[in-house]
């Protein structure tokens, strides 16, 4: 990672990094010196703003007297906790190494050092979860009362082990109906008790929403370093291989580990960014922030008739001259919502 930050330093150099964020994978496995080491790399080869977001992974089976020295000697304000799930049965069934006593365990941990913002991930529609499950899973996160929750729904990830269990009819996905009522049962609660829903799978409460979360909805530049991360640099896109044993040797040969490297056209850069736009859903499309962002291009040639037939479907709502969002509906379906901008 150190080879690559040197690497790839030159292209980055207009830009300020509002976000740094530690995670995929489990970083809180490291040594402290190793995440020093990191943390002191990120901060010396690239301009960081001077009040960072810094947000640290942490696996709660991984939680330990050292995870808490750690802290006092790293710049990080902000903790993702994958709790995934209430269930210990669940857990086990996900192949999960924690407990429902290890996150309660980690999280209260977290709360005494008065570590700025606490975010907990919970998992939705895992095949065979039933509704009452969920909605003790949502009244478990309440009770915590974390400063930010993100809810992300089962996916069959290719090539998984639940993919190939799904391929031999051992397990089948959950109804989306099912799964639709999980997910509005969670909002409507969750905003119950104060949370904003400010993103698609975001929730937080007044002040701490993810700055990192809002950067990729922005579409705005950002760095991705390591084996299979993404970068997207003055409008470019670059991915990492992600056979760690081909991106050491790379690095080792003083070459940038990408496989993969594309460059939008300012239309599909436009379009793309509208179709991020609209997971943010208080501001959701803004055709003045499109035409700052694509100064030679005018957003409402190229989106208007998109965006009249999503609001004719009741997908989205024109709540301004120039704005649009999506509706309760049009959340539901953001995917297709997006596909259709693109």
């Amino acid at each position: 990672m150190l080879k690559e930050m040197d690497l790839i330093k030159p292209v980055t150099k207009n830009f300020i990094s509002h976000s740094i964020y530690l995670g995929g994978g489990t970083p809180s496995l490291l040594t402290t010196s190793q995440l020093k080491t990191i943390y002191d790399a990120v901060f010396y080869n690239f301009a960081i703003s001077e009040n960072p977001e810094v947000t640290l992974e942490v696996n709660p089976a991984t939680m330990t007297s050292d995870t808490l020295e750690k802290l006092d000697k790293l710049p990080v304000n902000r903790i993702s906790l994958g709790i995934q799930s209430f269930n210990d049965e669940m857990l086990s069934y996900l192949g999960r190494p924690h407990t429902v006593s290890d996150s309660y365990k980690a999280y209260e941990s977290f709360r005494n050092l008065s570590v700025e913002s606490i975010n907990c991930d919970l998992i939705f529609a895992i095949p065979g979860q039933s509704m009452d499950d969920w909605c003790r899973n949502i009244e478990s996160i309440i009770e915590l009362y974390p400063q930010h929750i993100s809810l992300y729904a089962f996916s069959f990830d290719r090539d998984s082990y639940f993919t190939k269990l799904y391929e031999q009819g051992k397990i089948h996905p959950i109804d989306e109906t099912i799964e639709r009522q999980m997910y509005e049962y969670a909002i409507d609660t969750l905003t119950g008790h104060g949370y904003i829903h400010y993103e698609i799978s975001n929730f937080a409460l007044q002040g701490y929403e993810s700055h990192h979360n809002r950067l990729y909805w922005k579409n705005k530049p950002y760095i991705g370093l390591g084996a299979g991360a993404y970068s997207y640099i003055d409008g470019e896109r670059y991915c990492s291989v992600k056979d760690i044993t081909r991106y050491l040797n790379l690095l080792e040969n003083n070459q940038r580990p990408y496989i993969e490297h594309e460059r939008l056209t300012p239309e599909q850069s436009l379009r793309e960014t509208a179709a991020l736009n609209i997971r943010i859903i208080d501001e959701g499309i803004f055709y003045p922030e499109l035409s700052k962002q694509y100064p030679d291009l005018n957003p409402d040639d190229l989106l208007h008739d998109t965006l009249m037939k999503l609001t004719d479907d009741g997908l989205m709502v024109q709540i301004e001259k120039q704005r649009f969002v999506l509706t309760r509906k049009g959340i539901l379906f953001a995917d297709t919502v997006s596909s259709s901008i693109v």
